[in-house]
């Protein structure tokens, strides 16, 4: 086996000013990356499902592509975006759980869709419908008393932790009468957010599916089409239901106890190089319990909607897969991978659900579904753990993916600006008592004092003899900051002040709040602009690289 040489991770900061953006790579060097990584996976020499890599690639778009129609279809049309599907087309795909997420994440989806027009290839946004709905509600910042504050607005009752396609929704009333909720809660800051044109089509995706996730994300799709934007979407689950992705992870499930080594090694190894010493961040290792090895996937059912573990046993007559506990399937170890495939899902249809953790779901989406992956900063941090399972166990060099994000917080600048900051308040105040002579123009101090000290700085005695010198310069300043209280106090009244301002500040420019409350022209526009290169080139920030054992 050849040895692929490991790269070192890079760091991605964060875009933090209003208007300020990440693209990495840049947005004119995607075509290379694109092309680079259809050169790389030409030459790849693997099999799954008894099949090459590439045979399998192509069947799994097949099905790619008709679910994601199927699916897209039953909400909205799609005569132009149908008639540029084919599978021999090229595959940019994005991917982010159905939530209420803030521009930045959102961001992504006007650059997918500008690749997609740009480079001729397919668009495709995959729906994370397999990760945790753990809030039914988001912040929202207002007006209290003429003051900056957030208040907690909920789209549905408190309920089970649970995957967002088992998450149904359990307040109707809650859920309808969300946006205006939302809206009157913002109106203070915002004369017409988003909210306002996306829950109505929220509300009708609700009655259509009764789904919390199904009904954020196409109402968030059907906005994107008012702005423009042309793209295909799919859950997650669904590819789950389909031949591929089980002929994909049957391929994992065999060579489990490999793939333990790579996996477990490639989460020390980054742990090591990130000093980090938790046992579960980025990930915790794959566990092995009386001959049944973890496997990165999750199991759960109708009965019991929480997510458990997925643990395997495989000889050579069978393949086993439980969670331990409650749920437990056996197959046959067929010849035929195809034929194990078939049985699994005939198995699987018993309302058993089998569904990635992340590090597979992006193996999946970067090898086998798309040949350029856009990851947010989160994504493209801990995905670069993904690249080096995707070394040691496929023996590949992984495809190249693009990490993007922005920043759109136009709320902090409705805060007035200061002429001085707090750090520099705090040193003019520190100055008031260990430097005051700097204030002789600011009030009345004694000049002979004054003068006294400045001589005494000028002519420093050596080490040593250095002791009445120093009690001297003590005495000048405790009589001359006496002198200052006044301006001190000032100078405290300014700084909390500022301070203030910039609490109010902090509030209202966090990333944190969802793309719904901001307005929706001005948000789209500034995302258009960027994603076709339009925008100032001053938001692009450079990318630091940081080497593995730093």
């Amino acid at each position: 086996m050849t040895t692929i040489n490991e790269e070192p991770y890079r760091s991605y900061r964060v875009p933090r000013a209003h208007r300020d953006w990440l693209i990495d790579p840049p947005l004119d060097a995607n075509a290379d990356a694109l092309a680079e990584n259809l050169r790389n996976a030409a030459d790849w020499n693997l099999q799954i499902g008894g099949q090459s890599i590439a045979s399998f690639r192509k069947r799994a778009r097949h099905e790619l592509i008709h679910t994601a129609i199927d699916y897209v279809s039953s909400y909205r049309d799609l005569p132009n975006i149908c008639s540029s599907c084919s599978t021999d087309r090229p595959l940019v795909m994005a991917g982010h759980q159905p939530e209420l997420f803030h521009p930045g994440v959102w961001f992504k989806n006007f650059v997918l869709s500008q690749l997609g027009q740009s480079l001729s290839t397919m668009a495709i946004n995959l729906i994370v419908d397999n990760d945790i709905c753990r809030a039914r509600s988001i912040r929202v910042p207002t007006l209290r008393s003429g003051k900056p504050a957030t208040e907690t607005i909920a789209f549905d009752r408190p309920s089970a932790v649970v995957p967002y396609e088992m998450a149904d929704i359990d307040d109707r009333e809650a859920f309808q009468t969300f946006g205006r909720r939302v809206a009157r809660t913002i109106a203070p800051l915002v004369d017409h957010p988003c909210i306002e044109q996306l829950w109505p089509e929220a509300v009708q995706a609700a009655d259509r599916t009764g789904n919390i996730g199904l009904s954020l994300a196409q109402s968030r799709h059907q906005i994107e089409s008012q702005l423009g934007l042309s793209t295909l979407e799919v859950p997650l689950s669904r590819l789950c239901e389909g031949p591929a992705f089980c002929e994909f992870v049957l391929h994992l499930i065999r060579e489990l106890p490999r793939l333990h080594d790579c996996y477990n090694e490639s989460v020390v190894a980054y742990r090591i190089a990130h000093h980090i010493r938790s046992n579960s961040h980025p990930v915790p290792e794959l566990a092995c319990r009386d001959g049944w090895y973890e496997a990165p996937l999750w199991i759960y059912d109708e009965t019991n909607r929480q997510r458990r573990a997925l643990f395997a046993r495989v000889s050579d007559e069978k393949i086993e897969l439980s969670d331990l506990a409650s749920t437990h399937l056996t197959i046959s170890n067929h010849g035929d991978p195809s034929a194990t495939a078939a049985e699994l899902l005939e198995r699987l249809q018993n309302n058993v659900r089998l569904r990635p953790r992340a590090l597979v779901t992006t193996m999946y989406a970067r090898l086998v579904l798309s040949d350029l992956f856009l990851h947010g900063i989160g994504g493209g941090k801990y995905d670069q753990l993904n690249d080096t399972i995707i070394r040691r166990f496929f023996d590949i060099a992984p495809p190249h993916f693009t990490v993007l994000s922005a920043t759109f917080t136009p709320l902090g600048e409705s805060v007035g600006s200061d002429d001085a900051s707090s750090d520099q308040l705090r040193q003019s105040i520190r100055r008031t008592r260990f430097q005051p002579e700097h204030f002789a123009d600011q009030a009345d101090l004694p000049i002979d004092l004054v003068q006294e000290k400045r001589e005494l700085l000028s002519d420093i005695p050596p080490r040593g003899d250095k002791q009445s010198w120093h009690d001297r310069i003590t005495a000048i300043n405790t009589d001359l900051s006496a002198r200052l209280d006044d301006l001190r106090w000032q100078l405290a009244d300014q700084l909390n002040q500022v301070n203030r301002r910039e609490a109010q500040r902090r509030l209202l420019s966090s990333r944190d709040y969802s793309f719904c409350i901001y307005p929706l022209q001005e948000m789209g526009e500034m995302f258009a602009a960027i994603a076709r290169g339009e925008a100032n080139p001053l938001g692009q920030q450079e990318v630091a690289t940081t080497p593995r054992h730093a």
